[in-house]
């Protein structure tokens, strides 16, 4: 029996694209999009995990591409840039959270950085959530198996109790491993189509 629903964030709750934060890598460096992708994927991991910071993060890429822009002008950029692509909520899902919230444990588990929680929490956003796992303050980022290993314990809740809902294939892929239902988020239709499937009551 499903008792417990865990919620992924970015491209869930919040609507944006896949590549949100390399398109805003981009603007904020001028550079193009598959270069911003690699600067990205060579330096970005530390910031998920909470080894560094944004300003760290941003300091190497100044670095790698020898901006002369100042750093607190890029750091400008870099948030503004992400706010601008990521203003857009899923109102659908937020009321089948708050729907859901009552009968079951409704959680949140994301990959995120620093200057983007800001942002976020800022909203009350989390704030519909039970119980919140952001990755940056908790040193391990899905799909890595042991962030889902840690929200048991720190949640008190059982994988075959527990649902994790996702946005990326590989993600709802490491909840199934460790013993977790997995849905992967297509829309708010089909979600509640498959929790139904999984015996949670949904409107």
């Amino acid at each position: 029996m499903i008792k417990n629903i865990v919620f992924d964030f970015g491209g869930v709750i919040l609507i944006h694209s896949t590549t949100v934060c390399e398109e805003a890598l981009a603007e904020t460096f001028e550079v193009s999009l598959p270069e911003a992708t690699e600067l990205w994927r060579r330096y970005a991991t530390p910031l998920f995990t909470g080894d560094e910071d944004s300003k760290q993060f941003l300091g190497r890429v100044k670095d790698a591409t020898g901006s002369t822009t100042d750093l607190a002008t890029l750091s400008e950029k870099w948030i503004d840039g992400y706010v601008k692509r990521a203003q857009g909520v899923q109102n659908d899902v937020l009321a089948l959270v708050e729907e859901l919230t009552g009968s079951y444990g409704v959680y949140l588990l994301t990959n995120t950085i620093d200057v983007h929680d800001e942002y976020n929490a800022g909203r009350g956003l989390y704030d519909k959530f039970l119980q919140v796992y952001k990755s940056f303050e908790g040193g391990l980022r899905k799909p890595d198996e042991r962030i889902y290993k840690k929200v048991f314990s720190e949640w008190d809740i059982k994988p075959e109790e527990s649902v994790f809902i996702d946005d990326m294939p590989e993600n709802v892929d490491g909840a199934r491993r460790v013993g977790m239902a997995g849905i992967l988020f297509t829309g708010n239709d089909l979600l509640k189509e498959a929790l139904r499937e999984l015996g949670v009551v949904v409107r």
